[in-house]
């Protein structure tokens, strides 16, 4: 139960991690674009990640993938949210996030622990590389985009959208961000595995990263076992009846001489 309860209330919080950013007032601006945009591209990233783990699985779900896989879509139309005005988009983007996380974290995962590179929380499968689509997306939906799109005031919103400049320097400035923010992911990622290693050479013990010294661990629980009915479990199959009334001799009365 929680792990399908989580994936579903972080979906509806989502958008208000970025939505704050964008200008204008509610009704119709690039506000409410982006919360429509985000929930369409979730749904769709939900309802793949589904399918999608069903087929790597042969049929059998994978709570892991699922967790991950299914807020795929609200991280690549993260830089784009506010940029598309048409719903076929955000359905695209959310699917396409879903089946490049889910057949990344079923078979890049293993590739990593060869070389060394161990993501135990499929950071990189779920962030990075659908920042790279995400960064893609956003650039070109800056160049493409036009005034009519946005009705009688689709100038205003234009420009607002892109700072008044234009869409090609807007585009580079989209790949740019995308750049300085793989950056600080990368040097913020080496900075705590340095300290990690740090801690690891003052003598501190193997345990003290395991789950089980910080968590409860669900093999602890001391869960009651089933009782059973032993009253049904004794009684005799109709096909043992005949099988034993078979096997057993019948007793005679013979005749006193």
């Amino acid at each position: 139960m929680d792990d399908a309860l989580f994936p579903l209330l972080n979906d509806f919080s989502w958008p208000n991690s970025y939505v704050i950013w964008a200008n204008g007032n509610f009704l119709w601006n690039l506000s409410s674009l982006a919360i429509y945009n985000t929930y369409l591209a979730m749904t769709s990233s939900v309802v793949v990640t589904f399918l999608m783990t069903a087929i790597v699985g042969f049929g059998k779900f994978s709570s892991f993938i699922i967790q991950n896989a299914s807020l795929a879509g609200g991280i690549m139309i993260a830089a784009s949210g506010d940029m598309f005005v048409f719903p076929i988009a955000p359905l695209l983007i959310g699917a396409w996030a879903a089946i490049v996380t889910v057949l990344a974290m079923k078979y890049l995962t293993p590739l990593y622990e060869m070389i060394g590179f161990y993501d135990t929380r499929s950071v990189f499968n779920l962030h990075a590389i659908n920042s790279i689509f995400g960064m893609a997306a956003s650039a070109i939906a800056c160049s493409t985009l036009e005034n009519s799109w946005f009705g009688p005031n689709g100038s205003n919103l234009r420009n607002s959208m892109l700072f008044g400049r234009s869409a090609q320097y807007q585009a580079g400035m989209q790949v740019a961000g995308w750049a300085v923010a793989i950056g600080i992911g990368y040097a913020g990622g080496i900075f705590c595995g340095f300290i990690l290693r740090i801690w690891r050479s003052c003598g501190v013990p193997e345990d003290t990263f395991g789950d089980h010294i910080w968590w409860k661990m669900v093999q602890d629980e001391n869960r009651p076992k089933p009782v059973l009915d032993n009253s049904v479990i004794q009684q005799p199959l109709p096909s043992q009846i005949q099988m034993t009334s078979l096997i057993q001799p019948t007793s005679v009365a013979l005749p006193i001489q």
